[in-house]
């Protein structure tokens, strides 16, 4: 018989990560972890005094809603894929940060992503593509950081960016 966790809320207010998933150490059970996070549902609310949401691997949000409601980093994973869902994000540095710099390591597909930071809106140290999907990234007025930031280019095929 399959069994389906349907989550409907998770609040976290956390001294660390709100939510993270590591890919460097094997697990209890003897398997590697692949270090990745998705998100597809429900709705995350999350404070943090570092990354709201990380993974070693792939962040993936498809649906649901995400508000990270303080963090230093907001959403940080080796690549992000966002292709559905809501996610607003305050954060003390990037928003949306990928840590891998090279190929597409930020893509938006869909959804609705709402930045506000005073650092990148969102920084991807390789190929930043966006497809679709609404994205409004404002960075600090102060900083010399920018709204959308990108190593290897960003192109903009679809969707809207404020």
């Amino acid at each position: 018989m399959a069994h389906t966790l349907v989550v409907i809320n998770i609040f976290t207010k956390a001294y660390d990560d709100g939510i993270h998933a590591n890919a460097d150490t094997a697990l209890e059970n003897g398997k590697n972890p692949t270090g990745n996070v998705t998100v597809s549902g429900g709705t995350l609310v999350l404070y943090s005094n570092d990354d709201g949401m990380h993974a070693d691997g792939k962040l993936t949000l498809s649906g649901g809603t995400v508000a990270i409601t303080n963090s230093y980093e907001g959403v940080e994973g080796m690549s992000v894929l966002i292709s559905g869902g809501e996610a607003s994000i305050i954060s003390r540095d990037d928003g949306i940060n990928s840590t891998a710099n090279n190929g597409t390591t930020v893509s938006i597909e869909g959804g609705k992503i709402y930045v506000y930071c005073t650092g990148d809106g969102i920084d991807s140290n390789g190929w930043l593509v966006i497809n679709g999907g609404t994205v409004m990234a404002q960075a600090c007025a102060d900083s010399a950081d920018a709204g959308i930031d990108a190593d290897m280019g960003i192109h903009i095929n679809g969707g809207t960016v404020i």
